[in-house]
């Protein structure tokens, strides 16, 4: 096995850096009512754990390598995910995709372990989804099993390993987002006058291999982030836009001249009473 190169491996220490404790996977919706669009942001981190005896896993042949590419406007990726989407929610179009996809190998079979990071982004521009003060977020939970192959490698799976689970993982895999809205976190944030809704999932693939000689497991833990407009409201799949509250300073600034008037009538009163 070749020396592993000291630049890859700073590399690799910094992804690992990179990618914080908890949700590691995060996609984000920003909704402009104006436009009747939304920007989706997504991207999706997970490791795929090897481990069993040096020899079985020396046998696998996997040396320490990271894989990187990116591509954007493919029209053959974006009628994919469209048809994906559309199965959902008619009415969608889908523009501007950029896709991009890391896997990084790191063999310490010695160990009796093997890691496989993958890292798979994709934003698009989605539109239709607007209707007056209602946005249909039906099409959140669509879960695209098509390949997104660049230079060999799918963007979308964990390669060769995938076929020893009983149900082979898919990165691009929102199924658990299809929870009403109405159960979501939301938050109205009154500087930006949005209100965000977010909920978390997690799913773990586990799998005994080659005649239980060696051990697969793979964890991602996604949350997802809705920004609409204005102070909502949701239920099912649908956002309901509302207008902001008072702001608080209103109130506190005609309290505030109640109370100065009260002062004013008390001084007068008492000084007329002296009188």
């Amino acid at each position: 096995m070749k020396r592993f190169p000291i630049v890859l491996l700073i590399t690799m220490a910094l992804l690992l850096s990179a990618i914080p404790a908890s949700h590691a996977s995060t996609t984000t919706v920003s909704i402009n009512k104006a436009t009747d669009s939304a920007a989706v942001s997504t991207v999706v981190n997970s490791t795929l754990n090897i481990t069993g005896s040096p020899d079985v896993l020396n046998a696998l042949l996997i040396s320490n390598q990271s894989i990187t590419f990116s591509v954007s406007g493919n029209s053959t990726t974006m009628a994919g995910i469209e048809s994906s989407i559309a199965s959902l929610q008619s009415g969608i179009s889908v523009s501007n995709i950029s896709l991009s996809f890391n896997e990084t190998s790191i063999n310490n079979a010695n160990k009796g372990l093997i890691q496989i990071l993958y890292s798979t982004g994709l934003s698009m521009d989605l539109k239709g989804m607007v209707k007056g003060k209602t946005i249909n977020m039906t099409w959140r939970s669509f879960n695209f099993r098509g390949n997104l192959t660049v230079k060999g490698h799918n963007a979308n799976s964990i390669g060769k390993f995938g076929v020893y689970f009983n149900t082979e993982p898919n990165f691009l895999n929102f199924s658990a987002f299809s929870k009403s809205l109405s159960n979501w976190t939301s938050s109205y944030i009154s500087s930006l006058n949005i209100t965000e809704f977010s909920m978390s999932s997690s799913a773990n693939y586990n799998s005994s291999a080659g005649l239980g000689l060696f051990n697969l497991s793979l964890y991602i833990d996604p949350q997802y982030v809705i920004k609409a407009p204005g102070y909502d409201n949701a239920s099912g799949n649908s956002i309901n836009i509302g207008n902001p509250p008072a702001q608080k300073s209103d109130l506190y600034y005609g309290i505030a001249a109640v109370l100065i008037i009260i002062v004013i009538v008390l001084y007068y009163y008492t000084r007329f009473r002296r009188r």
